[in-house]
């Protein structure tokens, strides 16, 4: 592990420990983080996990996850966007390798284009419902 304290900036694709608040913000877990984006020193960043036996379409299994600086196989949580404060990164792990950044912007991509699909299928259902009562839309 590299870089540690409140002097470290992480970088895009880097995989970092962070600590995360629970909702009821009185309890956390320290856990890696994919950063994805830096915005005024906020941190835009996904979840990552090595519980592996989750599948589908919002998990997204690191292949080089040693070369990346993970102790464990792991997946990159997709539906677990966060947004972290410089304060909450602690030290950096080291950084998601092409191959795997290729293919998570893929899966993210698939990911975006389902659920989108998804919404508009919610969507026209309950305008048809609302059309079959009699309701306006």
């Amino acid at each position: 592990m590299t870089g540690s304290g409140t002097n470290f900036k992480p970088q895009i694709w880097d995989i970092v420990k962070a600590r995360i608040y629970f909702d009821d913000m009185l309890a956390y877990k320290d856990r890696p983080v994919l950063v994805l984006d830096e915005v005024y020193n906020l941190y835009c960043s996904l979840k990552i996990t090595s519980n592996i036996e989750r599948k589908g379409l919002g998990e997204y299994n690191i292949k080089l996850w040693k070369a990346a600086g993970l102790n464990k196989p792991s997946n990159i949580r997709l539906s677990k966007f966060l947004v972290l404060e410089q304060k909450s990164i602690i030290e950096k792990y080291g950084v998601l390798y092409p191959l795997d950044r290729k293919e998570l912007i893929d899966q993210i991509n698939k990911f975006i284009i389902v659920n989108e699909a998804n919404y508009t299928k919610n969507f026209i259902k309950k305008v048809e419902k609302r059309i079959d009562e009699n309701l306006p839309p």
